[in-house]
């Protein structure tokens, strides 16, 4: 006997709030305005809500115990590594293609003040590199069944990362439509900033998990989230090297 299923409407809500998302991000990195970025975190938010709404609707039909199956995510991590080689390439191709570093190219475009990258993105590198030793403490603990708050201290530093990152936006001297340079720059850590909250849900889902269901039930959620974390750990490393560092010491 067939067992009649109604179709769920949050994900139609969930669709609806991610591109209102997507656009007030590319509004608040544009226009640098504190207000739309305020749209920009409000509409985040209502997709989070509508998320464990549908979450506690479906979770009985193992959709997302499917998708966080540690097999299965890897090739959702390999996929994500193939969207950020075509970043690189793109940034690759806007910044090292120009003559940066024998020229007055930046100086040419409005004089470009190239961020330091031993202030802000040092402090953001050190962040997530605590965030990550955290992640894996939680790990470690989390076999001996002891209760830590280690997780929630790398969500934290997440968090902080997020701040920092949208402040260095606001305050850089260049925007996205500036020049290549600026393009690359935003595209680059703009995407990278999107895929920390990305991070930073799997993690929120797994605290809220862990609460309700027994230990081997939640451990491929961990597993998968630390995965994602470390992954989004490393992207940023290539970021502070090749979009910060290396720009601004050659240019400078």
């Amino acid at each position: 006997m067939l067992t009649h299923i109604t179709p769920s409407f949050y994900p139609f809500y969930i669709s609806i709030f991610l591109s209102l998302f997507f656009i007030f991000l590319v509004y608040s990195i544009y226009f640098k305005s504190s207000i739309v970025f305020c749209f920009f975190a409000l509409f985040f938010f209502f997709s989070l809500v509508f998320f464990f709404l549908f979450y506690k609707e479906v979770k009985d039909f193992s959709i997302l115990q499917f998708f966080f199956n540690s097999q299965y995510f890897y090739f959702f991590v390999f996929s994500e590594f193939c969207f950020f080689f075509g970043v690189f390439w793109t940034v690759f191709w806007g910044i090292y293609s120009f003559d940066y570093f024998n020229s007055n190219y930046l100086t040419y475009n409005q004089g470009i003040n190239l961020i330091y990258p031993y202030g802000l993105p040092l402090l953001n590198t050190l962040l997530l590199l605590t965030s990550a030793c955290f992640a894996t403490i939680y790990h470690e603990l989390f076999f001996c069944y002891k209760e830590d708050y280690s997780l929630i201290i790398c969500f934290f530093f997440g968090v902080l990362f997020i701040l920092i990152q949208f402040y260095e936006f606001n305050s850089a001297s260049f925007t996205i439509g500036y020049s290549n340079f600026g393009s690359s720059f935003f595209l680059s850590t703009g995407f990278h900033g999107f895929h920390v909250l990305l991070g930073l849900f799997f993690i929120l889902i797994f605290i809220f998990i862990s609460k309700f269901y027994f230990f081997f039930y939640v451990l491929n959620y961990l597993n998968v989230s630390l995965i994602y974390w470390h992954f989004v750990d490393v992207i940023w490393l290539f970021l502070f090297v090749f979009v910060y560092t290396i720009v601004y010491l050659s240019y400078y």
